[in-house]
């Protein structure tokens, strides 16, 4: 990035705090005391923290991956805390949610003040009104911009308004402060403005590594990836059947008719026991995967790749039409398959609901589970000692002028 002439300046144009500003600032240093800002209140009761997209459409893809993967090479690098979700924003939803907008960004809050508030945080991606020097290094102005942002997400304010920063640097003050302090003063802190490095170049000191640790826990160890898995739609035409992820299910982005034939491909790098079952509006259940319940794959964890429900059927859709859902349950052991599908057809409720109090003793917490970064349909999960991973997929189905039996036809 062209260095100005000033960096405290640039600060002042890009890192801009609107509404409340409250929070957290620096950390300790190697032998730490109790010093460094922040507000108490502020901090977030749970290490998990929801976030959302207000406005996302394609254009802006590639900041929202850079974004997601500059916070996770920081704040989630060296802390507990684990940003989930990354989707658009349903309606009324928790959490952090960030509008896009070519302005300054800027949040509205500190750490949990700004839980589901609209426009909690404002993130820009393409600079064409604001930062003149920005567009010509996108990715290095995006990915700092959201390291510094999302330090005010979790409660940490400016370093340079505590009164031990230099009469120059505290000129620059912005928000108010914190109410504690945690680490001594830190120049080079993600959060001063007077950084020699803009914003650190997007990387945490020393001392922001040990207070966001002291806030939020030091991460665990690195768990290890035993259960992942992937799924594919394909129409008998051979046509994908693309699908977006939605909040904690993914769906199938566009509309079938009855009569739709298809079929559903797993892979798994790791050894599981697969089940597959669909759930249609009427709240019947219908097992899909495998055909029978003495069937030698519940007994067998397949590995690689699977056709479902195999290489010379389909699945089609019948005559039934409204919002279908198909669940695809990766397991370390084998399950009461039976049994399940019995007690969710006796519950009341969302299907995701149903499936949670079903499994719950066995199922792989959330945080532990990792959508699969480059689209489509998949996951990679540290199982801790839970066994359970579902994928709910969506399917909008329409009326079709020749509608079928459900029971899947021979091949071509």
């Amino acid at each position: 990035m062209r260095r100005p002439r000033r960096t405290t300046r640039l600060w002042r144009r890009v890192l801009g705090w609107t509404g409340l500003w409250l929070g957290l600032l620096g950390t300790p240093a190697l032998q730490a005391q109790d010093r460094a800002f922040a507000l108490r209140a502020a901090m977030w009761d749970s290490r998990t923290i929801p976030v959302c997209w207000e406005n996302p459409t394609e254009a802006d893809s590639q900041g929202r991956q850079w974004t997601r993967a500059a916070v996770q090479d920081t704040w989630e690098r060296f802390s507990q805390v684990r940003f989930v979700g990354w989707q658009a924003c349903p309606p009324q939803s928790r959490g952090i949610r960030i509008r896009i907008a070519d302005e300054g960004p800027h949040v509205r809050g500190a750490g949990k003040l700004i839980d589901g508030v609209p426009a909690g945080m404002v993130l820009n991606f393409t600079f064409r009104r604001w930062s003149a020097s920005c567009p010509q290094q996108l990715e290095y102005c995006v990915k700092t911009l959201a390291v510094h942002e999302f330090g005010h997400a979790l409660s940490f304010v400016h370093e340079h308004n505590r009164p031990e920063a230099s009469v120059a640097c505290q000129a620059e003050r912005q928000g108010p402060d914190g109410d504690f302090l945690v680490t001594p003063y830190d120049l080079y802190s993600v959060m001063n403005y007077c950084n020699p490095q803009w914003a650190g170049n997007g990387r945490l000191s020393a001392l922001d590594i040990v207070a966001v640790q002291q806030l939020y826990g030091a991460p665990p160890q690195e768990p290890v990836v035993d259960l992942a898995g992937s799924v594919r739609f394909v129409l008998e035409s051979g046509a994908e059947m693309p699908a977006r992820r939605q909040g904690s299910l993914y769906v199938l982005t566009t509309p079938y008719p009855s009569g739709t034939r298809f079929r559903v491909m797993v892979s798994s790098p790791q050894p599981a026991y697969l089940y597959v079952f669909g759930f249609d509006r009427l709240e019947k259940s219908y097992r899909i995967f495998p055909p029978a319940l003495d069937d030698q794959a519940t007994r067998a964890a397949f590995q690689n790749h699977i056709v479902i429900p195999d290489a010379a059927h389909y699945i089609q859709l019948d005559e039934t039409t409204g919002t279908e859902y198909m669940c695809v349950v990766f397991a370390r052991q084998p399950l009461p398959f039976a049994a399940i599908l019995q007690r969710l057809e006796g519950m009341r409720g969302a299907l995701l609901s149903r499936l949670r109090m079903v499994l719950e003793p066995d199922l792989v917490a959330e945080e532990f589970i990792r959508p699969t970064e480059t689209g489509g349909i998949g996951f990679t999960a540290a199982s801790r000692g839970r066994t359970v991973v579902p994928i709910i997929v969506a399917l909008d189905h329409v009326g079709g002028e020749s509608p079928r039996h459900t029971t899947p036809p021979a091949g071509r």
